[in-house]
């Protein structure tokens, strides 16, 4: 309802009781000199603006306000539950990330993986900062980060790889064959002396490698066993976890390369691969595409940078490298090849030699006695190639030293045919830079067959989630069922109540036919005795005598077949209106009669009390 407005007295000599308009109390307190202050009030509007009028606010606040969703249809959320609940199930996946987390490097790939090949659509390195872990792990953060939305990236699964060897155990056990249970517990009790932390906090994962017989007969079989300490990998996990990824799984890197060598041509049984990393390098074997032994080296790009920035004394005087200038070394030189040649002003091929050979010498130390323990305490052939990769194996001129020094072929290790690069702008990845990014690339090659060191709580969560839309996905489907089979049950009774509606009308129509086809027979039979001259008087009698009300005598009965007339004389033992009604009712009876054509009054007269009456009756012939 609107406000009533105030009345108006025009009378005069009567003051309106209301305070003077806004214009006359301005031009009254202008001519007062007194200015206008009027107290503020919250929300109310600021000086000079135009106060808007509140006619239809009601309306635009009803308009305003939050609605509540539509609800989706049953056939959408059917659908919706069920991509959802299938796509856990999924041993393929679709685009995904992964992240390779190094101690000083971290590298990002976004990929797709096809029928016939992996496409990898986009990758970035990135080095992290020599300052505290908070710095780093922050940078980490940014980076990811950046990397999603310079990719416009909206997938959230991610696979994680970690090449830290300090929080990553490898080794391998022969075990006897027994339950999973019992070779978690059984591999514990074997690990506990060598583990630097706690077991019972860790996350470990096993591949079975062979089976053989011992000498009593006994089976046994050699495992590989992954161990991670969950403390370092939460911290990983958390970075990830910040940056709204779900992560599928965590590896290592040892365990990546054997993805990369089952898609290589021609790989022979035995290989070896060189890992060099910039705090720490790794040795592995691998037989069948199999990691068989890893064995992390006292060697790294750090070292051989802190070689090469030592003082050098020479016959030309003192001299000292500095940090970029050992780097541009590594790329430009490398390993010298003649020991004569000039490296840069008095220093020679033969003094770089002198600052490098302690740390050669004692990689092909490390890498000849990996190479013996292996034969000789596995039983197995030696490699007979060498890979070289990693993040800091830029060394020139390392893969023809160790080719000379083992007399066996070493070459750096390639990105299989198999991974598509044509996406990217580059026609092809820098060496530099496929060596940093190449244990991603077996990351994402190995998918969800990868060796998976996820916490035994993110496990659990993960099937409570698979578990929670099983249930979901179940009691959609089920109250589905429920609503189609009630539908299906309304549907029959509607169809069932048409179907009695049509039988109630069917037997309606079949008592008329019934009660027509007797009429019709009677007819017949009458007209059959009629045609043989012969009046059947059995039913003629049956039908007076069903025609008679109680209240007439018949007294003659005469019947003429020539003229096929009958005679009927009796005594209406009634009265006025009552004899009156018994003979008409008598006579509309004779005349329904199948076997009457006509019926008629001779005569009817008083006798007495009584009536006597002479009724003619035409026979049907």
């Amino acid at each position: 309802m609107k406000p009533k407005k105030p009345k108006v007295h025009k009378s005069k000599g009567i003051k309106p009781p209301f305070k003077k308009s806004p214009k006359t109390a301005l031009r009254a307190s202008k001519k007062a000199e007194i200015p206008l202050a009027p107290k503020p009030v919250r929300g109310s509007p600021a000086a000079g603006e135009r106060v808007k009028p509140a006619r239809f606010l009601w309306l635009k606040k009803f308009f305003a306000r939050a609605r509540p969703r539509r609800p989706l249809p049953i056939t959408e959320r059917i659908k919706k539950e069920f991509l959802s609940f299938s796509r856990l199930f999924k041993k393929k996946l679709e685009r995904f990330l992964v992240v390779n987390f190094d101690p000083t490097i971290t590298e990002v790939l976004y990929v797709e993986p096809l029928a016939d090949k992996l496409r990898l659509l986009a990758y970035d390195v990135q080095k992290l900062p020599s300052s505290d872990k908070e710095n780093k792990e922050e940078a980490v953060f940014h980076f990811i980060e950046g990397f999603l939305k310079q990719n416009a990236i909206v997938d959230r699964d991610v696979i994680i790889s970690i090449s830290d060897a300090d929080s990553i155990f490898v080794k391998d056990l022969i075990l006897p064959v027994m339950s999973e249970e019992e070779i978690l517990k059984a591999a514990k009790w074997q690990l506990k002396d060598d583990v630097l932390f706690d077991l019972e906090k860790a996350s470990i994962d096993w591949r079975a490698l062979e089976e053989f017989a011992g000498e009593d007969g006994v089976k046994g079989v050699r495992t590989i066993f992954i161990v991670a300490n969950d403390e370092v990998v939460n911290r990983y996990l958390s970075m990830i976890q910040k940056c709204q990824l779900d992560p599928l799984c965590v590896t290592t890197g040892a365990f990546n390369y054997t993805h990369i060598l089952e898609k290589l041509p021609e790989t022979p049984k035995a290989v070896a691969i060189l890992d060099v990393g910039h705090t720490e390098s790794t040795f592995g074997i691998y037989m069948d595409n199999k990691l068989n032994f890893v064995r992390r080296l006292p060697i790294s790009w750090e070292k051989l940078m802190q070689s090469l920035t030592k003082v050098l004394v020479s016959d030309g005087g003192v001299t000292q490298f500095t940090y970029e200038e050992a780097e541009e070394i590594t790329r430009t030189v490398g390993i010298p090849e003649n020991v004569t040649e000039t490296v840069r002003g008095n220093v020679h091929a033969s003094h770089l030699m002198s600052l490098m050979r302690p740390l050669l010498e004692t990689l092909v130390r490390e890498i000849k006695f990996s190479l013996d323990y292996f034969a000789m305490n596995f039983e197995k052939e030696r490699p007979s190639l060498l890979y070289i990769t990693g993040d800091s194996s830029n060394l020139k001129n390392l893969d023809k030293y160790l080719s000379k020094e083992f007399s066996m072929n070493v070459s750096y290790l390639s990105l299989p045919s198999y991974v598509d690069t044509a996406v990217l702008e580059e026609k092809e990845i820098e060496r530099e830079d496929r060596n940093k990014i190449i244990n991603a690339i077996g990351a994402a090659l190995g998918g969800l067959r990868a060796i998976n060191l996820l916490p035994f709580d993110i496990k659990a969560k993960k099937l409570e989630v698979v578990e929670k839309a099983f249930l979901r996905f179940v009691s959609i489907v089920m109250g589905a069922i429920l609503l189609f089979s009630l539908f299906v049950m309304q549907f029959q009774v509607h169809n069932y109540q048409n179907r009695i509606r049509s039988a109630q009308i069917h037997l309606k129509t079949m008592e008329d036919v019934k009660n027509l086809i007797q009429k019709v027979k009677e007819k017949e039979g009458l007209v059959t005795a009629i045609e043989g001259n012969r009046v059947p008087v059995e039913g003629l009698l049956k039908t007076i005598s069903a025609a008679i009300p109680d209240e007439i005598v018949l007294d003659i009965l005469e019947f003429n077949p020539h003229e096929h007339r009958l005679m009927l004389k009796g005594t209406v033992l009634a009265g006025g209106e009552a004899a009156e009604a018994a003979l008409s009712n008598f006579l509309q009876k004779l005349e329904s009669s199948l076997f009457f054509t006509e019926a008629s009054f001779v005569s009817s007269q008083r006798s007495g009390v009584d009536y006597k009456f002479e009724i003619k009756c035409d026979v049907f012939h």
